[in-house]
C-alpha cells in the first residue's frame, strides 16, 4: 500500500548485513541481536582452544568490541558476519597463546604468572566435542562464500582479507592478473 512504512523483519530474522547496517546507523539493539546470534559459536572457537576462563571471557570481550567498532556491512562478502568475527578471534586466541607463554618464561613473581600446571591447551575432551559441534553447526548454516572463508581462515590460517580474495576476487584483482597474462597490454 502506498505511503505506508513498510514493516521490517524481526531482528532475529533478519540477515546480518541488515542487522549491521542497522546498527551503523545507531540502532544498538540490532548489534545486541548480532551479539546473542553469533556469541555461542565464537565462544566455542575460543574456549577449545584456551582453558583459562578468565582469557576466554577477555578474548571473546575483545572480539566483540572489535566487531562494535569495526564491523561494516560493506566487507561481509557473504551474508554472514560471523567468518570475520572467528577470523578476529583467531588472532586474539593467537595473541593469548602468546602473551601466556611469555608468562611462563617470566621473570616475574610466580603469584603473577600462569601457573605452569593448568596450561591453556587442556581441555577436558567432552567439552571440546560439544566446543566443536556448536562451531561445525553455526558453519554449517552459512552460505557457500562464508564456509569457504572460515575455513581459509581457521584451517589455512590466511587473515580475513586474505581469505576474502581469495575466495572472492574483486575486479581490480581480476583486470591485474589478465595485464599480466597479456603480458602488460593495456584495455
Amino acid at each position: 500500500m502506498e505511503g505506508t512504512p513498510e514493516k521490517s523483519a524481526p531482528a532475529d530474522l533478519a540477515t546480518d548485513r541488515t542487522l549491521v547496517a542497522a546498527f551503523r546507523r545507531g540502532d544498538a539493539d540490532a548489534f545486541r541481536t548480532l551479539f546473542h546470534r553469533h556469541v555461542p559459536a565464537v565462544h566455542a572457537l575460543i574456549h577449545s582452544q584456551l582453558a583459562d576462563e578468565n582469557t576466554v571471557d577477555d578474548v571473546l570481550q575483545e572480539v566483540f568490541t572489535f566487531a562494535w567498532e569495526r564491523l561494516d556491512e560493506n566487507r561481509m562478502p557473504g551474508g554472514s558476519a560471523l567468518p570475520w568475527m572467528l577470523s578476529i578471534a583467531q588472532e586474539q586466541i593467537a595473541n593469548a597463546q602468546h602473551l601466556h607463554a611469555g608468562a611462563r618464561t617470566s621473570t616475574r613473581p610466580a603469584t603473577l604468572a600462569v601457573p605452569a600446571h593448568a596450561p591453556l591447551t587442556e581441555i577436558d575432551p567432552v567439552a571440546k566435542q560439544a566446543l566443536t559441534a556448536t562451531l561445525e553447526a553455526a558453519v554449517a548454516r552459512l552460505d557457500a562464500i562464508d564456509q569457504e572463508i572460515v575455513c581459509q581462515c581457521l584451517v589455512h590460517g590466511l587473515t580475513y582479507k586474505e581469505a576474502v580474495r581469495k575466495v572472492r576476487p574483486n575486479g581490480g584483482m581480476i583486470r591485474e592478473w589478465l595485464l599480466r597474462r597479456r603480458g602488460g597490454a593495456t584495455f
